[in-house]
């Protein structure tokens, strides 16, 4: 690959990693242009359309790469359900939250921007949303606690699972702003949040 080439694939890398960024700091991506965005990544503005000819195009390029990484991320959280069988609840849920701290910027940018008022976002994250719950009652399914569950009540479990881990994510981050250790905030944070998982859990299977 040739030095050009090279760079050119660099910068536009640079301009979603600068999205994802300004979002992680409160700007939605409807509000972000791409005059601010050329002069946060040292760009002339008339450059960034070389590699986005147009913001539906970036919004486009930003989720799907947000969108493949939150996929590969809650897979491997799942493949624990198997691997790791034995494992407690509650250290799963601790290490879920800790690939939300190491990964906050596409975090971030998953939660906030599925209703964040751009239609192209809303509709890309809104079907990552539904087969993120699609696969998720496929594993669930497989488990041996789950296998008397009708499938209509595994999928709702997977859904409600689903828009919980986006809700706590999105406080998760929230609090490991203001302290990245594991603050007594996050320790009362997480707890809660493991009720709420076993109170779920026990409804679904009666």
């Amino acid at each position: 690959m040739s030095i050009r080439a090279e760079r050119k694939i660099q910068n536009r890398q640079n301009i979603i990693d600068k999205v994802l960024l300004l979002s992680y700091h409160g700007q939605p991506f409807y509000n972000i242009s791409f005059r601010q965005i050329a002069s946060e990544v040292g760009l002339v503005p008339s450059a960034i359309y070389r590699y986005f000819p147009n913001k539906d195009l970036l919004a486009q390029a930003t989720v799907d790469q947000v969108g493949v990484f939150i996929k590969s991320g809650l897979f491997q959280s799942r493949a624990r359900f198997t691997t790791h069988a034995e494992e407690d609840s509650e250290v799963r849920l601790a290490m879920f939250f800790k690939s939300v701290e190491e990964h906050a910027l596409y975090w971030h940018f998953f939660v906030s921007e599925r209703w964040g008022g751009y239609p192209i976002l809303e509709n890309s994250i809104e079907h990552d949303v539904d087969d993120l719950a699609n696969d998720l009652m496929l594993d669930v399914r497989r488990l041996e606690y789950y296998q008397l569950c009708e499938e209509s009540t595994l999928r709702t479990y997977a859904d409600l699972l689903l828009q919980l881990s986006m809700v706590w994510s999105k406080q998760w981050i929230k609090l490991h702003k203001i302290d990245t250790q594991m603050s007594p905030e996050k320790v009362v944070f997480l707890r809660a949040s493991f009720k709420k998982l076993v109170f779920l859990k026990r409804a679904i299977v009666v």
